[in-house]
């Protein structure tokens, strides 16, 4: 393998890659380490996690903790303004996990936007009367606030 070059000169460089993984309502988990062997085909169904949709819930998640994105007034003063989707899960806990903003967002505004989901905490979200997983998207609009004029006197 060889290494970036500059005129000759070995440089530092920093690739980056974008994965985009789907599933088809399973979320894989492994265990890895030295003691962790491959389970037989049997256990297979130990390393699955089924997650559900809203639709299937008793009744939609309640919030218990939200955090709204910190959006710095000067980001919108420089037009760093849109939307962005976060799509999360919500364990049977209650954790919003693996969030990820959609591809199409702007990077700064979707940074803000994961750091705030990965905060928050719902009541446990519950089907048939059981904790479940389930698959849930917040969209986020950035704007900057509008600037009232002071009062005038008259």
């Amino acid at each position: 393998m060889s290494s970036a070059r500059a005129k000759g000169v070995p440089v530092d460089a920093i690739l980056v890659f974008t994965f985009q993984f789907e599933t088809a309502q399973v979320l894989v988990v492994e265990k890895y380490g030295q003691d962790a062997a491959p389970p037989p085909a049997e256990r297979l169904l130990d390393f699955e996690y089924h997650w559900t949709g809203l639709e299937t819930l008793d009744r939609v998640p309640v919030p218990l903790n939200v955090v709204e994105p910190t959006y710095p007034r000067e980001w919108g003063n420089r037009g760093i303004v849109g939307s962005v989707t976060v799509d999360f899960f919500i364990d049977e806990k209650g954790v919003a996990r693996f969030p990820i903003a959609a591809p199409n967002a702007h990077e700064m505004l979707a940074s803000i936007a994961v750091a705030a989901v990965q905060q928050w905490r719902f009541a446990p979200p519950k089907s048939k009367g059981k904790p479940v997983l389930v698959r849930a998207r917040q969209v986020f609009t950035f704007e900057p606030e509008p600037t009232v004029p002071p009062p005038t006197e008259g």
